[in-house]
């Protein structure tokens, strides 16, 4: 058999300890973090659920405030349209007849004009 100085095997064993309380000391921090992990992550779960449902409610809200600001929108321009038909209407039936009226008076009035001149 291979005989292994003392020295040597003593420095393999400290090592080997060192090496092993080492992993056992990581061990023992990666379950700290995992479970400070797992902890913040149901926190954030928590907290941010009711946010996320009341995103929703306020997304829903929003909505139907939109449909009702287009219902509103097809009103206005449904009466715009009405207005505008209408001044339309009302253009065509006095139009004439004032154009009319306005040519008669100032005939008239040149007729009127001619007539009670003192040039004659």
């Amino acid at each position: 058999m291979i005989e292994i100085d003392q020295t040597v095997l003593i420095v393999v064993i400290s090592l080997t300890a060192v090496v092993l309380a080492g992993g056992i000391i990581l061990a023992a921090m990666l379950f700290k973090l995992n479970r400070e992990l797992r902890t913040t992550i149901f926190r954030l779960n928590s907290e941010s659920m009711p946010m996320i449902k009341n995103a929703n409610i306020l997304t829903q809200q929003a909505a139907s405030e939109l449909e009702r600001v287009g219902d509103v929108i097809e009103a206005t321009e449904a009466v715009s349209a009405t207005v505008d038909s209408a001044s339309r209407f009302a253009y065509r039936m006095f139009a004439n007849p004032i154009v009319k009226t306005v040519a008669f008076a100032t005939g008239f009035r040149k007729a009127s004009d001619r007539l009670f001149s003192s040039d004659k």
